[in-house]
Parts: C-alpha cells; structure tokens; sequence
C-alpha cells in the first residue's frame, strides 16, 4: 500500500472537495479524486469545445415579432 502524502489547496478546493466526495458517496478523498481524475481522462477533447474547426459563440439578438 503507498504512503499517504499531503498536499495543499486553497479552502475553497478543500470545500469542493468535501461536496464531491458525498456526491460521489466516496470513502476517502483519494477515492473521490481517483473517480474524478479516471472520469475526465475518459472524454475525448471534441467533446469539451476543443473541436479546431469550430467558431466562437456569437448571442443572436431574439426577435419578438407581433
């Protein structure tokens, strides 16, 4: 088994990090970070806006015709 190790975040990390660990009904930090971390590696990158040939949001003005 590996040796716990510390690491420092800012309260409001620590914050977050509570809320995921009950939202993901997680025993340990580690366990919450590990589901979240193994989550993320699994969705491709042209599923987060990276696609390259993909223009900006642009708001259109909405029309309230009569």
């Amino acid at each position: 088994m590996a040796m716990p190790t510390t690491i420092q975040v800012q309260r409001e990390t620590l914050d977050l990090l509570k809320r995921l660990k009950v939202e993901l009904n997680a025993e340990t930090y580690d366990d919450a970070l590990r589901r979240l971390l193994t989550k993320r590696r699994r969705i491709p990158r042209s599923m987060l806006g990276a696609h390259p040939k993909l223009k900006p949001f642009k708001h259109e003005p909405e029309f309230h015709g009569d």
